[in-house]
C-alpha cells in the first residue's frame, strides 16, 4: 500500500460577496479538506476529499441562490425592523435617532407694540407676542423643513397661527445619490475580489478536472500482469518448455542447481503476484478518491455558480448607481432599504399649513390644516389631502390692494372665488401614469362644513339648516404624444347637498353625483413646443357650469367659460417675449338678465442687455361688456394693469451695488366710477466688504381716490449699517415724507443684532412712522397718538 501523507487540515474561508451585509457566503459549508499524495500517479498531486467527519451540506442550489441575493423576508416583524435600521438587542430606536438625528436652524420670541400695520383694529397703539421658527432636520437620512408662526394677535389679516413640516424631497434625492456615489467605489472592490474568488476557484477546477479516470490510469500503467484483470503482458515461459537458444547455461548448471533455479522462479512469480494485488487494492482505492474528487469537483462548481450569480448583481447594483434617473423617478432601487425606496417615491408630504395643487377641480389654490400626500413611481401615482380650508377674509390697510380685491370679486378678473373656506375637506386620487406623464387619474373630494362662514360664525351642529356636504369626483388623463406636444383632458362632476333642502337628499351621499343637474365641469389643453423657433404655445379651454361647486378650490368662478391661447417665444439668448389672449362668458344657461364677457389681453417682455442690466415690460389691458338679454343696458369698462422694473448691478471690486426701479399703473373700473393708481420706486443698496451698508429709497405713490391722507405722497428714505466680523449689526436712518395735505413730515429708525451668548442674539428695531410708511386708510387720529412702531425678539440659532 502506498504511505499516506500528513493530514493537511484547513478551513474553507467563508468569503462574504455582499451589499448592504445581504450576499450570501460564497462557501457556506465550512468543510474540512483532507489531503493525500498518492505513490506513483503524479508526483507532489495533493488530491482533496471530504473527512469522513466533516458534516453533510444539506442546503440545496435553491437555498444558496437565496443566499447570494439580498433577503427580503424576515421571521419575525422585530428582527426585520432591528436589522433595517441597525440595531441590536441594547439599542432602541430612539437611541438610533438621537445618534443620527442632525438639526439646524433658528426659532425666536418676541414681542412688537404700535401702529401694527396689518391689523384690522383701529384701536392703536397694541402690542402682540409672537414665536416663529424654521427649523431643518434630517433622522435617518431622512430630511424635512419645519416651520412656524404664533402670535396672541387675533385681528390679523392674513394667514397666522400655523405651523408647517415638510418633507424635502429635492434633499432626499440628493442624499441617495451621494450614497450611491459612495457605494460605487465599495463596490468595485467587491467584483475585484470576486473576479479573484472565481479565477481561483476555475483553477481548481481546472486542475481536478485534469485528472484521469480510472479506465485511463488502467490502460496507462502497462501491459504486465494477466490474472489481476489490470495488467497484460506475456504469459511467463513455464519451466521445460523454453526454447532451446533462449537461454545458454553452463553445461553443468542444470545438474548443480536445478530445483534452486525452480525455487527461484516460483518466488519470482510469487513476487509478481504479489505485486498484481497491491496494484489492484490501489487501483480499487484510487476508483474510491477519485469519486471524492467528483464531489468537491461538484462542490466547487457549486460556488462557482453563486460567484456568477454574485458578480451580476454586483455590476446591477452599479448599473443603477449610475442612473441618476432611476432616483428621480421613484423606481425601486437594490442598493437602498425599504424605507428609502419608499420615501423615494414621495414628491410632496406636508403636515400642518398644506398648500395642495394636485387636481383641476378637487384641490387647487387652496389654503388646508391637515395633510398632504403625493406619491409617484415610473408608473402610479396617488395623492391624499385631509383637512380644514382657512377662513381668510380679503381684507388689508392698504387701499391699492383692497381695490384689486373688489375687482377681483366684482369683475373675476383674478378668477377669485367668494370665501368659502373653513370646510372639512378629504380628497383621493390615484392611477396609473405619472403626474407629468402619459397618465389616467381618478379622483373623489368630501366635504362638509356651512353654507356661509362670513354671516354664520357660530353654526348650531349638523342638524341646522346652513350645513351642507359637496361630493366631487374627477377624471384626469393627459397623453405625451410626442417629447414635445402634450394634451390634458379633464372632467369633474359635483354635488351639494344642502341640509336646509331635505333630510332625505342630505343624507343621499355620493350618489348624487349622477343626478342631471348641471354641475359639470371640463378642461381642454394642448401644450406643444418647437425647438427650432424656441417657442412654446398652449391652448387652453374651460367650461364650468352654474351649480358645479369644490370646497377644495378657491379660485375658480362657477358658471364660467374660458378659452385662452398663450405663447411664449425666444426671440434672442437675451430677449424673451410672453404674450397670451383669454376671452371668457358667465350666465351659460341664461338664468340671469344680464351676461358678462372679459377679454385679457397680455404682453410681457423680458430684455437682458448685458450681464449687468436687465429691464422688464407688462402691458395687460382687460376689457369689460355687460349686456342684458333685451339689449336694453350695455356697459363697457376698460381695465389695465402695466408695469416696467429696471435693474442694475455693475460688476465692482472694492464693493457691491444693486440699483432697482419700478413703475406701476393700475386702472381699474367698477359701475360706479374707474380707480387709477400709480407708484414710481427708486432704491439703492451698496455693500462694502470694510462691513459698511448703505440703502437709499424714493417712493411716489398717487391715487384718484380721495381720502385723509392725501393721494399724491412722497416718501424718501436713507439709511447706513455696519455688519461687525463677529456677527454683530447695527443701522439708524431717516425719512422725509410729503403730500398735499400734510406737507413735510420727518422720522427716523434704528435697527440693531447683537450675539449674546453662543447660538443666541438679540434683535431689535424701532421707528417713527410717517405718512409715506403706510398709505393706508387707518385713521389719521389714532396713528398721531403713538406714530411709532417697535419691536424686540431672541433668537436661537444653530
Amino acid at each position: 500500500m502506498p504511505e499516506q501523507d500528513k493530514l493537511d487540515v484547513r478551513n474553507q474561508k467563508k468569503d462574504s460577496i455582499s451589499n448592504n451585509n445581504s450576499i450570501a457566503e460564497v462557501d457556506s459549508t465550512g468543510k474540512k479538506l483532507i489531503t493525500k499524495e498518492i505513490k506513483g500517479f503524479r508526483k507532489g498531486f495533493k488530491m482533496p476529499f471530504a473527512s469522513s467527519n466533516t458534516k453533510k451540506d444539506t442546503s440545496s442550489s435553491k437555498d444558496k441562490a437565496k443566499n447570494v441575493l439580498p433577503k427580503t423576508d424576515s421571521l419575525h416583524l422585530k428582527s426585520t425592523l432591528v436589522k433595517k435600521l441597525g440595531l441590536n438587542d441594547t439599542t432602541s430606536i430612539f437611541k438610533k435617532l438621537e445618534k443620527t438625528a442632525k438639526t439646524s436652524g433658528n426659532v425666536s420670541a418676541g414681542y412688537d407694540y404700535g401702529v401694527v400695520p396689518f391689523t384690522t383694529n383701529t384701536t392703536l397703539p397694541l402690542g402682540f407676542y409672537k414665536a416663529e421658527g424654521n427649523i431643518k432636520v434630517e433622522a435617518m437620512k431622512l430630511p424635512f423643513d419645519v416651520t412656524f408662526y404664533y402670535s396672541d394677535l387675533n385681528t390679523i389679516s392674513g394667514l397666522h397661527n400655523y405651523f408647517r413640516v415638510s418633507f424635502d424631497s429635492k434633499k432626499f434625492q440628493d442624499n441617495m445619490r451621494q450614497k450611491a456615489s459612495g457605494q460605487v467605489e465599495e463596490q468595485k472592490g467587491k467584483l475585484g475580489n470576486l473576479y479573484k474568488e472565481r479565477q481561483d476557484l476555475e483553477r481548481k477546477l481546472y486542475y481536478l478536472k485534469s485528472m484521469p479516470e480510472p479506465s485511463d490510469y488502467e490502460q496507462g500503467i502497462g501491459k504486465s500482469f494477466d490474472y489481476t484483470g489490470m495488467m497484460k503482458t506475456p504469459a511467463m515461459p513455464k519451466v521445460g518448455t523454453l526454447p532451446k537458444d533462449s537461454v545458454k547455461l553452463p553445461k553443468d548448471s542444470l545438474s548443480s542447481s536445478g530445483k534452486g533455479s525452480t525455487d527461484s522462479l516460483a518466488r519470482s512469480e510469487a513476487k509478481l503476484k504479489h505485486e498484481a494485488d497491491s496494484i489492484a487494492a490501489f487501483q480499487k482505492e484510487y476508483e474510491h478518491k477519485y469519486d471524492s474528487i467528483q464531489k468537491v469537483i461538484t462542490k466547487y462548481q457549486k460556488q462557482l455558480d453563486q460567484i456568477e450569480w454574485a458578480i451580476m448583481y454586483a455590476k446591477k447594483l452599479m448599473h443603477s448607481m449610475d442612473d441618476p434617473n432611476q432616483i428621480v423617478s421613484g423606481q425601486t432601487t437594490p442598493y437602498l432599504s425599504k424605507t428609502e425606496n419608499l420615501f423615494l417615491k414621495v414628491k410632496k408630504l406636508d403636515i400642518g399649513l398644506c398648500y395642495p395643487n394636485n387636481s383641476t377641480f378637487l384641490i387647487s389654490g387652496s389654503a388646508i390644516k391637515g395633510v398632504n400626500l403625493e406619491m409617484e413611481n415610473e408608473n402610479f401615482f396617488f395623492a391624499f389631502t385631509s383637512g380644514k380650508t382657512l377662513s381668510n377674509l380679503i381684507y388689508s390697510t392698504n387701499p391699492l390692494q383692497n381695490n384689486l380685491n373688489n375687482t377681483q370679486n366684482l369683475y373675476n378678473f383674478f378668477d377669485f372665488n367668494n370665501v368659502n373656506s373653513g370646510r372639512r375637506v378629504t380628497s383621493v386620487k390615484f392611477g396609473p401614469g405619472r403626474k407629468e406623464g402619459t397618465h389616467l387619474h381618478v379622483g373623489i373630494l368630501y366635504g362638509y362644513g356651512s353654507t356661509s362662514y362670513p354671516f354664520d360664525l357660530n353654526p348650531t351642529g349638523p342638524t341646522g339648516l346652513q350645513y351642507e356636504k359637496n361630493y366631487v369626483v374627477e377624471l384626469d388623463g393627459k397623453i405625451v404624444v410626442t417629447k414635445n406636444n402634450v394634451l390634458d383632458l379633464v372632467y369633474g362632476k359635483s354635488a351639494i347637498l344642502q341640509s336646509s333642502v331635505s333630510t332625505g337628499d342630505f343624507q343621499k351621499g355620493v350618489s348624487a353625483i349622477f343626478d342631471p343637474l348641471r354641475s359639470n365641469a371640463a378642461l381642454v389643453r394642448f401644450t406643444s413646443t418647437i425647438p427650432k423657433t424656441k417657442t412654446k404655445v398652449t391652448l387652453t379651454t374651460r367650461w364650468v357650469d352654474p351649480f358645479f361647486k369644490s370646497y377644495g378650490v378657491g379660485f375658480m368662478r362657477d358658471d364660467n367659460f374660458r378659452y385662452e391661447i398663450k405663447a411664449e417665444q425666444t426671440l434672442t439668448s437675451k430677449i424673451k417675449l410672453t404674450t397670451f389672449f383669454r376671452k371668457e362668458q358667465d350666465n351659460l344657461l341664461s338664468y340671469y338678465n344680464y351676461t358678462t364677457n372679459l377679454t385679457t389681453i397680455g404682453a410681457n417682455l423680458s430684455v437682458k442687455i448685458n450681464r449687468n442690466f436687465s429691464v422688464r415690460v407688462g402691458y395687460n389691458p382687460v376689457l369689460q361688456t355687460v349686456v342684458t338679454k333685451d339689449n336694453s343696458y350695455s356697459l363697457n369698462n376698460h381695465n389695465n394693469i402695466s408695469n416696467l422694473v429696471l435693474i442694475f448691478n455693475p460688476h465692482l471690486k472694492k464693493f457691491s451695488s444693486t440699483f432697482n426701479a419700478l413703475y406701476s399703473y393700475y386702472n381699474l373700473s367698477n359701475v360706479l366710477q374707474t380707480n387709477e393708481f400709480q407708484s414710481v420706486n427708486v432704491s439703492n443698496t451698496t455693500q462694502f466688504k470694510s462691513g459698511f451698508r448703505f440703502i437709499s429709497s424714493a417712493t411716489w405713490f398717487h391715487s384718484s381716490v380721495i381720502d385723509t391722507n392725501g393721494n399724491n405722497t412722497l416718501l424718501i428714505v436713507e439709511e447706513v449699517g455696519y455688519s461687525f466680523k463677529k456677527g454683530a449689526m447695527v443701522s439708524i436712518g431717516g425719512k422725509a415724507a410729503h403730500n398735499t395735505v400734510i406737507d413735510w413730515e420727518y422720522g427716523y429708525m434704528a435697527k440693531f443684532l447683537f450675539p449674546v451668548i453662543k447660538h443666541f442674539s438679540l434683535e431689535g428695531s424701532f421707528e417713527k412712522l410717517v405718512i409715506g410708511d403706510f398709505y393706508n386708510s387707518l385713521n389719521r387720529a389714532q396713528v398721531e397718538k403713538f406714530p411709532y412702531y417697535c419691536s424686540l425678539k431672541v433668537t436661537y440659532k444653530w
